[in-house]
């Protein structure tokens, strides 16, 4: 393990109405690994860039939804478990349109408003 990386474990709590989330970061050591190129486009393919790959320790992870390396903050976007001790994780954030984008825009997903 040669990558020191906290793991971001999000609470939402709800207080007069409004939703307030907190970050717990717990660091760890991790592997980084290479994203393959069948993973980098089938991540792209579901509106998902695929950026670092981690092997962390199972019991560390929990049920983390974040992972922040030297100051930059990536989501979680799929883990696997390798065995008993170990779980790799595949980081990076979200591209391209969402559903929430197409309702906002009134279903038209080239950012134009609907008629």
């Amino acid at each position: 393990m040669n990558e020191y990386i906290e793991l971001l474990t999000v609470t939402r709590t709800l207080t007069n109405g409004h939703y307030t989330e907190t970050a717990v970061p717990v660091g760890v050591w991790a592997e980084e690994r290479s994203v393959t190129r069948s993973e980098f486009y089938q991540a792209y393919a579901a509106g998902l860039k695929a950026e670092k790959v981690f092997k962390v320790n199972t019991d560390e992870l929990g049920a983390a939804s974040y992972v922040r390396q030297d100051g930059v903050k990536y989501k979680i976007l799929r883990s696997y478990r390798l065995d008993a001790q170990y779980t790799e994780i595949t980081v990076g954030e979200q591209v391209g349109a969402t559903v929430a984008d197409a309702q906002t825009n009134g279903g038209a997903d080239d950012g134009a408003a609907a008629d």
